[in-house]
């Protein structure tokens, strides 16, 4: 992301950003506030100067269909690879908006985009990349292990597509697939689903949905869980901002139980770099000034004996913060 950073919008500060983090990990988050067994999971906490930065840590990144979806295939069906960009793998995005008084950047993975849907609310940025702004811009050149290439154009988000399957069962009729939370963390209003035959994978119809309004009435209906969710992260901020620590490690160890805050024995994220600490960097400031960076020997926060840390027992999965993070508990979240 900070490599594609550097070559769209090299100018970009998070300086006045809260929570970077991909959309999963909100999404797993918030189903912990709302009491559901999500676990076990970890997620990977780091601070860069007054930024929260929420990665994920897993031991498998790929898994096996289980039979019951059929979503990479409709998606290798049912679009096209636009021209020159045959050879891309997937397509990532990074938006910043607000979450209640959270500034956050959420990165995610877009399925498709339709061309054919009307837009006429360009942001300015889109307008000047859309009109060639970005090929009057110097090619980057990197190192290995990364190098930037650049190709293709840059998609409006009104035209941005969720695709999903769902099993068709005819007797019963149709029915909503059930990815609002996906919708609203990706800010995504488009949502073409392919109903399939349980078993055989066959798809007759394509419903074409904007979903703008269920999502809306999705996030009304949320609003108890989403403040937990703001509370829950700025008391991880807060939290970090306390220690002399930048990395810890946030764990469910079971189906259900407390969130843990454990010490990191490793630093594998190169947050650290001069080319990345300069997204933060002001005009005239050259010192780290709370930059990435952890105690001497890299062991990190330990919350109790042998990094038991900190977990919540609270009913529901429900999470509160303390002190300063009650005052997250107010106010509504809109779009």
């Amino acid at each position: 992301m900070f490599y594609a950073l550097s070559a769209m919008n090299p100018g970009f500060k998070f300086n006045d950003v809260d929570v970077l983090a991909d959309r999963n990990n909100l999404r797993v988050l918030l189903e912990f506030v709302q009491g559901k067994a999500n676990g076990p999971f970890r997620l990977d906490l780091y601070t860069m100067f007054s930024t929260l930065i929420i990665v994920r840590n897993e031991s498998k990144w790929w898994k096996h269909a289980d039979g019951k979806s059929y979503g990479c295939n409709f998606e290798k069906f049912f679009t096209r690879p636009a021209a020159g960009m045959e050879d891309a793998t997937s397509h990532y995005r990074a938006i910043k908006y607000p979450m209640g008084p959270l500034n956050v950047v959420v990165r995610f993975e877009a399925d498709a985009y339709d061309d054919g849907v009307k837009n006429d609310d360009l942001t300015q940025f889109e307008s000047t990349i859309v009109s060639g702004g970005l090929a009057e811009r110097p090619i980057f050149r990197y190192g290995a292990p990364m190098r930037v290439l650049q190709k293709g154009h840059v998609v409006p988000m009104a035209q941005m597509v969720e695709l999903k399957t769902k099993a068709h069962y005819p007797a019963k009729g149709s029915s909503l697939v059930n990815c609002q939370d996906q919708l609203w963390f990706g800010r995504t209003s488009l949502l073409y689903t392919g109903p399939c035959h349980e078993g055989t994978g066959l798809i007759n119809r394509i419903k074409c949905e904007d979903a703008t309004e269920r999502v809306k009435k999705w996030e009304d209906s949320n609003q108890e869980s989403l403040r937990k969710l703001v509370s829950l992260l700025a008391f991880l901020r807060y939290f970090m901002q306390q220690q002399r620590t930048r990395a810890i490690v946030l764990v469910r160890e079971g189906k259900t139980g407390p969130l843990t805050l454990r010490s990191m024995e490793t630093r594998d994220l190169n947050l650290g770099s001069a080319e990345f600490m300069n997204f933060w960097r002001r005009e005239g400031h050259h010192g780290p000034g709370g930059g990435f960076r952890g105690q001497r020997g890299g062991r990190g926060y330990n919350t109790a004996p042998r990094g038991r840390g900190y977990g919540h027992t609270g009913r529901g999965g429900g999470y509160e913060t303390r002190g300063r993070g009650r005052g997250h508990d107010r106010g509504g979240f809109g779009g």
